[in-house]
């Protein structure tokens, strides 16, 4: 019987492994192949299982067997194979965790209060039935596709309500841990949830943890920092307390500072679920009456919820060491609110950058990675420092600004080059990528006006005898990008039909019916004054280039052979700046001291194709 059970659902891929269970994602044959999350727990050896199956499994099973709720993850089977037992759960999508983290998703206020509502809502019906979840935190709010979040993970759940009960006080995540937990309480009540819902608040609004302590200890110096040390009128029995330490005073800090385009009504919810004595802690159902919840604006419908860019693992189960791992950079214990505060403006210009980008909004783009450079750099974020720059040099490459865009990511690779992190090798040539299109299309930029400039000095002196006197001031007020580069330079002249489409073949490369002629050049063959070279940005407003690195040659054979008239086998450095301005340099003076029996071929030899 339990082996047709199993068979019942077809695994399709693996979705995550922790210390007792692994992770499948599976299709359930006798339900319209329904998708379903198996949650295979590992028994152990018999002396660990010789009740069938471990205590902490037996635990969730009972508990989710008697819960129903819209928000609470769904029991859809229990089965047992050989010496497993496997929980067949709702699939869901991703987990709230994951929505954090994600830079391209923007959490506005109604996104938060919708989370923040399901989250009460689903605790509000587990208070209401005498359980404690014990473990809430990010990744244990998972949400499916229609945007509905649900409360998993019910390993460390108990009943409560006993007279006189003791618990384990090594419980919830240590940076969801409430501090009566960390005092070494055995006897608590819902208030461990509600902290835990109060830390998952801010962590929405930072975009990263709100107190990531590395002990018990320091878990409650940073807390003391921002929310003050307790004093005994505050907190009567706290020193009662088995692992009670005496600390000492510590102001608190003003949500406001912390929170700063959070409203009255979000900040004075705050306070009541991170109230320092667990006595003064609002319930689910007090927190779910405050103004925040009914004020504007209104929670966003689970369906208009954001969705994660890349669907990662849904139900985890991870030990505490593994966990460690994957969590954010710690905060140092004396300024975390400031280094939060900082990380979260940061964080807020990167969703504009991309809200901007993504809207071909480049200026707002641009405006918006300029600040979260200064803030990655003001905070010491050398990671967020390198995607800002490169963000500023892809915005000013499709802008066109190809200067200002070799300059940025020069600026993003120095940054990534000092760097200890694993992947900076792969970054690197990613960077190093953009930098060489970056280059070869100024080059490329470059030798097209300077062949556009040879091309309108051959034709000055072919045709301005031709033209009639009132027709020849257009050639003289306009620059060469105007006449030839936008395909202007023909339709002006008074050349024939005929002619002018020979003349723009010609000029390209492709050549034209007529007979190439030869030209004797003069002194009307140089440059008239008004055409200028392509315009050189800047970078004032981040001058910072003593990280940046010089790259000044790339392998290229084809750009080398066609600027020195030779064909080479194999590879070879061209110094691509150095070799614009060398030709830009031979162009003028060759214009200048040409020989009147100059061919007009010999001057138009650069075409579409070299410059490609």
């Amino acid at each position: 019987m339990a082996a047709n059970r199993s068979k019942r659902y077809e695994k399709i891929e693996f979705l995550g492994e922790g210390q007792f269970a692994t992770v499948y994602k599976a299709k359930d044959k006798a339900n319209d192949d329904r998708i379903v999350a198996v949650k295979k727990i590992k028994v152990g050896t018999r002396a660990e299982a010789k009740d069938g199956i471990n205590r902490t499994a037996l635990r969730e099973i009972k508990l989710l067997q008697e819960l129903s709720h819209p928000h609470i993850i769904g029991l859809q089977d229990v089965f047992g194979h050989k010496s497993n037992v496997s929980l067949v759960f709702d699939f869901m999508e991703t987990d709230l965790e994951v929505i954090v983290k994600d830079a391209n998703i923007v959490l506005t206020p109604s996104h938060i209060k919708a989370y923040m509502l399901m989250t009460l809502e689903g605790l509000e019906y587990l208070h209401n039935n005498w359980i404690l979840h014990r473990d809430l935190k990010p990744n244990n709010l998972l949400i499916d596709d229609k945007g509905v979040l649900k409360i998993a993970d019910f390993g460390l759940a108990r009943f409560f309500g006993s007279p006189g009960r003791v618990y384990t006080h090594q419980v919830v995540t240590r940076w969801y841990r409430s501090p009566e937990l960390l005092f070494g309480a055995k006897m608590y009540g819902t208030g461990v949830d509600i902290w835990a819902v109060g830390c998952i608040l801010a962590e929405l609004l930072l975009r990263v943890p709100f107190l990531p302590g590395d002990s018990d200890l320091d878990q409650l110096t940073k807390i003391f920092h921002i929310m003050g040390t307790p004093k005994k009128e505050d907190w009567p029995n706290m020193d009662t307390l088995s692992d009670f330490v005496q600390f000492k005073t510590f102001p608190s800090t003003p949500l406001k500072n912390i929170f700063t385009a959070a409203g009255d009504d979000l900040l004075n919810l705050m306070e009541k679920l991170l109230a320092l004595n667990p006595l003064r802690r609002c319930a689910t159902a007090q927190a779910l009456q405050m103004p925040y919840f009914s004020n504007k604006p209104a929670p966003t419908p689970y369906r208009r919820l954001p969705r994660p860019t890349s669907i990662l693992s849904l139900v985890k189960e991870q030990d505490q060491a593994t966990k460690k791992d994957l969590k954010r950079k710690h905060l140092d214990s004396t300024d975390s609110a400031t280094y939060g505060n900082r990380n979260a403006q940061g964080q807020c210009y990167f969703n504009l950058a991309f809200a901007a980008s993504k809207l071909s909004d480049f200026e707002s783009a641009w405006e918006a990675y300029l600040h979260a450079a200064l803030a990655a750099k003001d905070s010491g974020d050398a990671h967020n420092e390198w995607q800002a720059y490169e963000g500023l040099g892809s915005v000013a490459f499709r802008q066109g600004k190809l200067d200002r865009a070799v300059q940025y990511f020069q600026k993003s690779l120095g940054i990534v080059s000092n760097c200890p992190e694993a992947a900076v090798h792969d970054i690197q040539q990613r960077i190093i990528g953009k930098l060489t299109h970056a280059l070869r299309s100024q080059l490329a930029y470059n030798l097209k006006v300077a062949a556009a400039d040879v091309s309108y000095s051959t034709l000055i002196n072919k045709d301005v005898k031709s033209v009639k006197p009132k027709r020849k001031k257009k050639y003289k007020g306009r620059s060469v990008s105007e006449i030839l580069i936008h395909g202007e330079g023909a339709a002006d002249s008074s050349l024939s039909d005929s002619e002018c489409e020979d003349e723009k073949k010609r000029i390209s490369g492709k050549g034209g019916s007529g007979k190439k002629s030869k030209v004797k050049s003069s002194s009307h063959g140089s440059l008239p004054k008004e055409s200028k070279a392509p315009p050189q940005h800047t970078c004032s407003d981040l001058s910072d280039s003593d990280s940046a690195l010089d790259i000044k040659y790339l392998h290229t054979d084809h750009l080398k052979s066609k600027l020195s008239g030779k064909d080479t086998d194999g590879l070879s450095l061209v110094p691509l700046m150095d070799a614009t301005k060398n030709h830009a340099s031979h162009r003028h003076k060759k214009d200048h001291h040409a020989d009147a029996t100059t061919n007009s071929d010999s001057l138009t030899d650069v075409t579409e194709s070299d410059m490609e």
